[in-house]
């Protein structure tokens, strides 16, 4: 292990990490399955090489860790419904899926406590994932108006390596926090155009996509901002565009930005255009959202008679079935309850549910109480206001759809905590 240092070992398992998400299908039909591989073998050289290079392993520190007890916890439950599983092929399928993410989550922790991979070099890896998956997306989108308007019926065009329009836009505005953050780390004015370009692009995207989780998101994520920098005008007196000089410039402009060019993209009358996807967000009759309703019900249902272990961790696909069994048409089924907080519930029970939403409910008050400790000066409250937003896209995408299913979320949420978790450090090693 001597070509690893304690130097370059946390940025050759970041790289690893990412390369297992960014990965060929080698002849496999569904890419997840080679992703979790990939990732359990990044996990398994982690393991082995962390003894070898870093002397002093404070394993206490890791487990006392909130968002380790917290996931921990859900483990443990997760392991415990097993005894009421009806297939226990698919509860192991599963458990060795949320025991890939824990396992990550022990290195990031470990990893972030020891500051052993600069901020810089995982925010440029996000950048890197973010051109990849806009330029794919851009490439198809110029290629398909050179020869004709663009339309609703387009999007699937743009999803890109992932597959997935609603993963591929997520993910977008996921990432789009983290370059604000490397814009206001740079002094090249060149540097800073050009990522304010790309910036704009990735809302154009995230446009085009159509995905109404994404543009759900956008909306709290623009309200938020709104709410929060009203209350530190009036509270704490803070001279607006001062301390949001940043989101001003680098979201709320791009955002608006990137609609303006959509007028110019879509037929009013198209199904694709903004302003008629998010009214449809409040139509009665829609079929996506009233499906959804329903599978909430069925879990509610499920989760009432099965409170303490649930029915079995991964086995919620299996009675989806029964649930909604007059309403299923062509092979089509609930493999999924597009409620991740639900569909845990429902397999592990109340208490495993508890764990899994405590896990998320430690990162809100610790970016909360971030925000609250930081509101004095003009930088660490932007960077604490930035560093909530991927926090609010990625929760409403958990209770609208099912990133805990999905390796991609997953790596970017353990990116995600990694930087805030360093982020923390250094600002205690400063004070």
């Amino acid at each position: 292990m001597k070509f690893l240092t304690k130097s370059n070992f946390g940025l050759v398992y970041i790289i690893l990490l990412t390369l297992s998400i960014f990965t060929p299908r080698y002849g496999v039909l569904d890419r997840m399955s080679i992703q979790l591989f990939l990732l359990s073998a990044t996990n398994i050289f982690a393991i082995i090489s962390i003894p070898l290079i870093f002397k002093s392993i404070n394993i206490k520190k890791i487990v006392q860790s909130p968002l380790i007890i917290c996931f921990g916890g859900y483990i443990l439950m997760s392991l415990l419904s097993m005894i009421k599983s009806i297939n226990i092929v698919e509860s192991l399928a599963r458990f060795n899926q949320i025991s890939t993410f824990f396992l990550s989550l022990c290195v990031i922790v470990f990893l972030a406590n020891e500051k052993a991979i600069k901020l810089n070099h995982v925010l440029g890896i996000v950048l890197i994932t973010l051109l990849y998956d806009v330029g794919v997306s851009a490439y198809y989108f110029l290629e398909t108006i050179s020869v004709q308007n663009w339309n609703y019926d387009f999007n699937y065009l743009l999803a890109g390596f992932h597959g997935n329009r609603n993963i591929t836009a997520a993910s977008i505005a996921f990432r789009i926090p983290f370059v604000i953050i490397i814009v206001t780390r740079l002094s090249n004015i060149n540097i800073k155009l050009f990522l304010f370009f790309i910036i704009t692009i990735s809302f154009l995207d995230i446009y085009l996509l159509a995905s109404r989780m994404a543009l759900l998101s956008i909306i709290i994520c623009l309200v938020t901002i709104i709410i929060i920098s009203a209350y530190a005008k009036l509270k704490r007196g803070h001279e607006f565009f001062k301390f949001n000089k940043p989101i001003l410039l680098y979201y709320i402009l791009p955002c608006i930005l990137a609609y303006s060019l959509t007028t110019y993209i879509f037929d009013p009358s198209d199904q694709g255009d903004v302003t008629n996807r998010i009214s449809s967000l409040a139509d009665s009759e829609d079929d996506s959202k009233n499906t959804r309703l329903r599978y909430y019900s069925h879990l509610s249902e499920h989760i009432f008679k099965n409170p303490l272990l649930g029915s079995g961790i991964g086995t919620w696909k299996i009675y989806s079935i029964k649930y909604d069994r007059e309403n299923i048409r062509n092979y089509i089924i609930p493999f999924n309850a597009h409620n991740d907080v639900l569909e845990v519930s429902a397999e592990t029970g109340i208490i495993g549910g508890l764990f899994f939403l405590s896990f998320f409910g430690y990162l809100f008050f610790y970016l909360l109480k971030n925000l609250q400790k930081n509101h004095s000066d003009p930088h660490s409250y932007y960077y604490s206001l930035v560093m909530c937003l991927p926090f609010i896209i990625y929760f409403i995408d958990l209770n609208l759809n099912f990133p805990s299913s999905r390796p991609f979320n997953q790596y970017l949420l353990l990116l995600f905590i990694y930087i805030i978790l360093y982020s923390n450090k250094s600002l205690n090693e400063k004070n």
